[in-house]
């Protein structure tokens, strides 16, 4: 017998309470962290601690493409870069290219069934576009700052010329 989710049997005013608190958590992480909401909101009128209820949500701007663009490479990024094991990336062809990074949490939280979870955690990072995808090497966090710098040093791979495709 498998237990029940304890979320399954939740009173409807709780799970809403939880979700308001989960909300306002996320909105204050993003705004400490993320300059474009912390700017947003500011300019919006936005704050927070107002935010009393799921009806609230309809207050909050939405993130465009558009604005995805203009923090490109990493300035949507709630975490330091150090923090990023994954970069997905567009390719850029109608634009700047959009870059969405993901930690270690983020891919855990991926079910194993899902197309983006095709390697664990700690591989290197790897870097998809629409027809072609880039593998960038990072050591693990507990390698030395010389393995660190001898990492950052190195390529990615490329395919060699042989001399019959010459």
């Amino acid at each position: 017998m498998t237990q029940a989710d304890p979320y399954e049997r939740i009173d409807r005013e709780d799970l809403e309470q939880i979700q308001v608190e989960r909300l306002q958590a996320t909105l204050n992480r993003a705004c400490q962290n993320v300059a474009f909401y912390r700017e947003s909101f500011e300019r919006l009128g936005i704050r927070i601690e107002k935010i009393k209820s799921l009806a609230d949500l309809a207050e909050l701007p939405f993130t465009t493409k558009e604005d995805l663009r203009e923090s490109y490479p990493y300035g949507m990024f709630a975490v330091p870069l150090k923090d990023i094991v994954r970069i997905h990336s567009t390719s850029g062809t109608t634009g700047k290219p959009v870059v969405v990074g993901y930690t270690a949490n983020d891919i855990a939280l991926w079910p194993p069934s899902s197309p983006a979870s095709c390697g664990p955690a700690t591989s290197p990072i790897k870097t998809s576009f629409r027809s072609r995808s880039t593998t960038i090497f990072r050591p693990p966090a507990s390698a030395s700052i010389t393995e660190r710098k001898k990492s950052a040093h190195r390529s990615s791979p490329r395919r060699e010329r042989t001399s019959a495709a010459r």
